[in-house]
């Protein structure tokens, strides 16, 4: 009969080993922890830095308030495509880097160059400004 080999100090280092590693990651996280909780100093801006940074942030709020205006400014208008010229409006305005909506916007104002004198011959005709 084969004799048994003792293990019993294998076993007690495998768990030294162990509960070391687990006490280092620990260690570690406590010292994160208390790093995150300590104050940290404020640093100190002068009254001409803070009236410039203040000053740019109410010109952004005021551009982008004026976007706003514009946008709402827009005619809207719901048009019905075919599966086709929708699926064309979509690849060539995306291959020229533009929304459906700015590519059939320049589509128009490219006819209405092209026809800029007979439209404005129209106008006169009709009446409209």
């Amino acid at each position: 009969m084969a004799k048994k080999k003792d293990l019993s100090g294998a076993i007690k280092q495998g768990a030294d080993l162990f509960f070391s590693a687990h006490d280092e990651v620990d260690a570690q996280e406590a010292q994160q922890v208390q790093q995150a909780q300590e104050p940290r100093k404020v640093q100190e801006v002068s009254s001409d830095e803070l009236a410039a940074t203040l000053q740019q942030m109410q010109s952004f709020i005021e551009a982008k308030e004026a976007q706003r205006a514009q946008a709402r400014k827009v005619a809207r208008m719901n048009i019905a495509f075919t599966l086709d010229n929708m699926a064309y409006l979509k690849t060539m305005g995306a291959l020229q880097g533009m929304t459906v909506t700015r590519f059939v916007n320049s589509i128009i104002e490219q006819h209405a160059e092209a026809n800029a004198e007979r439209y404005n011959k129209i106008k006169e005709v009709l009446g409209h400004e």
